[in-house]
C-alpha cells in the first residue's frame, strides 16, 4: 500500500495463519503477497500480514488498512472480533513530496511538542516521526488500545496528520464560507 496514507495496526491473536486464514477466505478475502490475506471494498482495503513465528501464547499480525476509523472498527468486529485480538500499536504512514525540513517547519508552525531528536514530535498522545525521505509516521503505542477505543485513537491520528497532507481548495466553496455570490 503506497501512494496514499494507510494504517498499520499491530495485533496479536492465539490463532496461527494456518487456522485463521481458511476461516476468513469464504468472507471475500483473497490471498496476497507476503503470505497475507486481502479484503477490498470500493476505496477500503484491509490486509492481514503475519509477522512473527508462533510464540507460547499468541501470533503477531500487522493489519494494513486504508479507510475510515469507523470502517476499521466495523471490519475488526465482523472478521476478527471472535478471535479476541489484542492491539499494541497503531501507525499512520504517508509518503509526502516534502523534505524533512519542510515537514519540521509544518510541525513547528502547528505547535507540536519537540522530542529528543530532530524530526520527532508529539501531540495529544500521538508520536510523530518525520523522516528524511519525506515519510510521515504518526503512531500511538502503549496506551491500552482496545477494540472499543481503537477508532478514537485513529481519529486522533487523523487530526494530527492533517497538518502534513495537501489541502484541496474548491473554487466553488466561497458561498459556503460566507462570501456573497451575485
Amino acid at each position: 500500500m503506497t501512494g496514499k496514507p494507510y494504517y498499520s495496526v499491530t495485533c496479536f491473536m492465539k490463532e496461527d495463519p494456518s487456522e485463521l486464514f481458511p476461516l476468513l477466505l469464504p468472507l471475500h478475502f483473497k490471498h496476497a503477497e507476503k503470505q497475507s490475506l486481502l479484503w477490498r471494498h470500493e476505496q477500503t482495503t484491509f490486509q492481514i500480514v503475519p509477522f512473527s513465528t508462533r510464540g507460547t501464547e499468541s501470533r503477531g499480525y500487522r493489519l494494513l488498512f486504508s479507510g475510515s476509523p469507523d470502517s476499521f472498527r466495523y471490519i475488526i468486529d465482523q472478521f476478527l472480533g471472535a478471535f479476541e485480538p489484542s492491539f499494541s500499536g497503531i501507525e499512520w504512514i504517508y509518503q509526502t513530496d516534502f523534505s524533512q525540513n519542510e515537514l519540521v517547519k509544518l510541525a513547528e508552525k502547528q505547535g507540536y511538542t519537540r522530542c529528543s531528536m530532530f524530526g520527532l514530535y508529539e501531540q495529544e498522545q500521538v508520536g510523530i516521526v518525520l523522516m528524511q525521505s519525506g515519510v510521515v509516521n504518526c503512531q500511538v503505542r502503549n496506551h491500552g488500545i482496545t477494540n472499543r477505543n481503537i477508532a478514537s485513537y485513529m481519529r486522533k491520528i487523523e487530526d494530527v496528520s492533517a497538518t502534513f497532507q495537501p489541502k484541496t481548495h474548491d473554487l466553488f466553496s466561497y458561498h459556503e464560507e460566507g462570501m456573497k455570490v451575485s
